[in-house]
């Protein structure tokens, strides 16, 4: 869906004020991240083990769940509108992760399963 359309049908809808269309797909696409965590979805550690805010295991689930949304807004033609949003997001969770860099390569396959889950790619979402 071209980003022009999905401006026309969410204005059209009346639920999203013009001004928060811009970020809107990007809060969505989180949310659905972090739910395809759950224990009979991906069954990500990230999500049921329970984790303290800023935690190392807490900063991954935040990292995964912003990247999946970065690449469900390329798939849909918006990434130019939510990239920097996007990009400052991770930038503050990786703060957390500073003695463990191996974790970001976790966290970007943990994206694209989620990615994949979410657009049923492989028949499981």
């Amino acid at each position: 869906m071209s980003s022009e359309n999905y401006d026309a049908i969410a204005t059209r809808l009346g639920r999203i004020p013009q001004s928060g269309l811009v970020q809107w797909p990007l809060c969505r696409y989180r949310h659905n991240a972090h739910a395809s965590g759950h224990s009979k979805r991906l069954n990500r550690d990230s999500i049921t083990e329970a984790a303290p805010f800023g935690s190392a295991i807490y900063s991954v689930e935040e990292i995964v769940a912003e990247m999946t949304a970065a690449y469900l807004c390329g798939i849909t033609g918006i990434e130019n509108r939510t990239i920097d949003n996007s990009a400052a997001y991770v930038a503050n969770w990786l703060r957390h992760l500073r003695d463990q860099r191996k974790l970001i390569i976790h966290a970007a396959a943990q994206a694209q399963r989620a990615c994949d889950y979410i657009l049923n790619v492989n028949g499981r979402g």
